[in-house]
């Protein structure tokens, strides 16, 4: 159990003042609603942060069905309220079975080290590689994923004020919380008029009933129903009661079937703003012997897309208030950024991939307009945006800078991609697979060639400035002082650490630590004169690392397994996972 952290006084370098003034974000300095802390990335720790050995650990366990090769892949967003710190992850719960596994975004509760809530967003296994957004003003979070996503509204059944918001039912009473609640035999239907799916896509239809007793299991009949087409049916008996893990061995019934083909009338319909037709949802649940009495506890539609869903009710019991499918299944890889009524996030699939611009309608808070840009040089693949100045920059594999403009235009810019194998003589420049820092009007980032470089934006028409060359491959968004640049590198999963660079004219190069593959980014908090730098590695026993820019080991967690990303911190505390699906929880005595 970690004790209770008391929030020591900022003796930073570089003041808070000085920091926003750096990026002009608006966010408290508790809070880190977006990848690496800011609006421009940069990484820049504001709240003092263990620097000695004195360290409290907790290495929580996140709910998962099984082990794989991924896990906790993308780094968390966390905030502080009312003085307690939440973390939120989106990771990998592996295979799927009943309401457990798949990609789910999980919120931790930093001053306990417990898990408030996991919730599956995607009903697939596999990575789950995009950063979510928190926007701590709307109590919401954006996530980006990929595979069978969730499309319908409040799905969890959240009660509010006595009624299922999103959903019309008869034949049952609303839980004091959430869900339907049935006494004895009865048919309860289940209505939800503004779903927005695409035809062709494949559709599962799901659903689910706890049962007060295994041992007075009724018998039920459930029907999904699309546009008055069935989708999707099952007739339960006691030999199809699951006690079902996740929810404490309590029994359970469920739906859970792939359609395909159906007539869709939402294909073109502004995401549940009513504006145009859209498709038609009806659960039946046909009770008979209901002795005991059931709840159902949920009612979903998945699709077959990389999409966007924000997620409501972080509070209490999260629910999706809407999800937005892409046009194709290319994996969401990247951050998702928000910089006004505007989400920017790519897309990867081998050799091809698209960044998009999403639109928020300022009425409805839901996307009505999507833009897309195709430049046919490669994926997208951790390559997060930074907007400046009317213009969002990014990078991409095969070694590409792009600049587009925010609005009406993106897509249809005319600034020609830059080849970086090719601004400064003839190199290999290698994937941008880093996340663009802006700081002190100058892009920042590294390619997998072994590059850190610099550009100034120029009004959406880049210049190059300076390269440094590093020791090795990297993925590492630079983090930026007052006088030097921080990135991660690495060779396999063997080899790699942290090196400094210069900011002066010569962005001279020195290593200052070798713990093993740095894949993320590096944290920096400036205090007493002194860096602190924080990263974790992505080794078969990877662990979270504090150094002082001396390279003297500080501390060092207990080992776990391969760690990605980077990590996150708010109020003091610092955050990572790994593939094993366990949570770092650390903080100071």
């Amino acid at each position: 159990m970690l004790k209770k952290h008391i929030k020591k006084a900022l003796a930073a370098v570089l003041s808070l003042s000085m920091v926003l003034s750096m990026s002009g974000a608006a966010f408290a300095a508790a809070d880190w609603p977006t990848y690496q802390g800011n609006e421009i990335h940069n990484g820049i720790v504001t709240d003092a942060v263990p620097t000695t050995a004195l360290i409290d650990e907790v290495k929580l366990t996140l709910p998962n069905n099984g082990s794989g090769w991924d896990g906790v892949d993308s780094a968390p967003v966390m905030e502080t309220r009312n003085g307690v710190t939440y973390a939120y992850v989106l990771y990998d719960g592996y295979t799927v079975s009943n309401d457990a596994g798949g990609g789910r975004l999980a919120k931790v509760n930093c001053n306990t080290g417990g898990l408030e809530w996991s919730k599956q967003i995607s009903q697939t296994s596999g990575f789950q590689l995009s950063s979510p957004y928190l926007d701590t003003a709307a109590r919401a979070i954006y996530v980006g994923t990929t595979g069978f996503n969730q499309k319908t509204g409040n799905d969890s059944l959240t009660v509010s004020g006595g009624v299922i918001t999103d959903w019309t039912f008869s034949g049952g009473t609303a839980g004091a919380e959430s869900g339907i609640v049935v006494s004895g035999d009865s048919t309860v239907t289940l209505n939800q008029s503004e779903v927005t799916l695409t035809s062709g896509k494949t559709h599962r239809s799901a659903t689910g009933i706890r049962l007060n007793s295994a041992a007075a299991a009724p018998n039920v009949t459930i029907t999904a129903i699309l546009n008055g087409t069935v989708v999707g049916q099952k007739y339960l008996t006691s030999a199809d009661v699951i006690n079902n893990e996740a929810s404490g061995n309590v029994p359970h019934y469920y739906l859970n079937q792939n359609f395909g083909e159906y007539s869709s009338t939402a294909e073109n319909a502004v995401q549940g703003d009513g504006t145009t037709p859209a498709d038609a949802l009806t659960f039946t649940y046909e009770f008979s012997g209901n002795t005991a009495g059931a709840v159902i506890e949920y009612g979903r539609i998945y699709e077959q897309a990389s999409s966007i869903t924000k997620v409501k009710g972080i509070d209490g019991t999260p629910t999706n208030e809407w999800s937005y499918s892409l046009p194709n299944n290319n994996q969401i890889n990247t951050p998702i950024v928000k910089s006004g009524d505007y989400l920017f996030f790519g897309t990867w699939s081998g050799n091809t991939g698209t960044y998009y611009q999403a639109h928020l309608n300022a009425r409805t808070g839901k996307i009505d307009g999507l833009k897309d840009y195709n430049p046919g040089n490669g994926g997208f693949y951790w390559a997060g945006a930074v907007v400046d100045g009317g213009y969002v920059y990014f990078g991409g594999d095969k070694g590409y800078l792009y600049a587009q403009p925010v609005g009406s235009s993106f897509g249809s810019g005319t600034t020609a991609p830059i080849n970086l194998s090719t601004v400064d003589g003839s190199i290999s420049a290698g994937n941008v697979r880093s996340t663009i820092a802006l700081v002190d009007g100058a892009l920042y980032f590294t390619s997998q060639g072994g590059y850190l470089w610099c550009f100034n934006p120029n009004g959406g028409n880049p210049t190059f400035g300076w390269k440094a060359q590093l020791a090795g491959t990297s993925t590492s968004t630079p983090t930026v002082t007052a006088t030097d640049l921080y990135v991660g590198y690495y060779s396999g999963f063997n080899a790699g650490g942290i090196q400094k660079v210069s900011r002066a004219d010569g962005h001279t190069v020195s290593t200052v630590a070798t713990p093993g593959p740095v894949q993320g980014s590096v944290l920096v908090y400036q205090t007493g004169g002194t860096d602190y730098l924080y990263v974790n590695t992505n080794s078969a026993s990877g662990a979270g690392y504090c150094y002082d820019a001396s390279g003297n080991l500080k501390w060092k967690t207990t080992s776990g397994t391969y760690a990605l990303q980077g990590m996150a911190t708010s109020n003091g505390y610092i955050v990572f996972g790994n593939d094993y699906d366990q949570f770092y929880v650390i903080s100071a005595q």
